[in-house]
């Protein structure tokens, strides 16, 4: 059986985990994958420096599914809007309201009205006229 020093006298020579590479996972923010590819660095950081020049690319998230006229607006169905309102403006819509409700077949009127109540419950920040977002 190995003392503690004689195992550490017998790791010296082995190299450690590229820190600069560690830092950047932590700095880039992959979210809960973040945990995954550090891990996956500390355990062979000499693969992980020949193989990741830059982070893995972010998951782009499913779209959203189309509004329909709710029985009535409650809380989930305001989160919906705002689920919709987001995947319209990561798609790079000008006007959100107006990309929800092409693709809902709903007026525009009902739509901005569920933003608006989706604003005043706080599932959306507020907006600024003229811009988007």
């Amino acid at each position: 059986m190995l003392s503690h020093r004689e195992r550490l006298t017998a790791r010296v020579n082995t190299p450690g985990p590229d820190l600069g590479t560690l830092a950047s996972n932590y700095s880039a923010g992959f979210g809960s994958n973040a945990t995954g590819w550090v891990a996956e660095s500390m355990r062979d950081p000499a693969a992980n420096r020949k193989l990741r020049q830059r982070p893995p690319k972010a998951a782009q998230p499913a779209p959203v599914a189309p509004l329909n006229h709710p029985e009535r607006i409650d809380d989930a169905f305001l989160r919906h809007v705002a689920d919709a309102y987001a995947d319209a403006i990561r798609r790079g819509a000008k006007s959100p309201a107006a990309a929800i409700a092409r693709g809902s077949s709903l007026s525009v009127r009902t739509v901005r009205r569920w933003i608006y109540l989706a604003r005043k419950a706080g599932h959306l920040p507020p907006g600024s006229q003229g811009r988007v977002g």
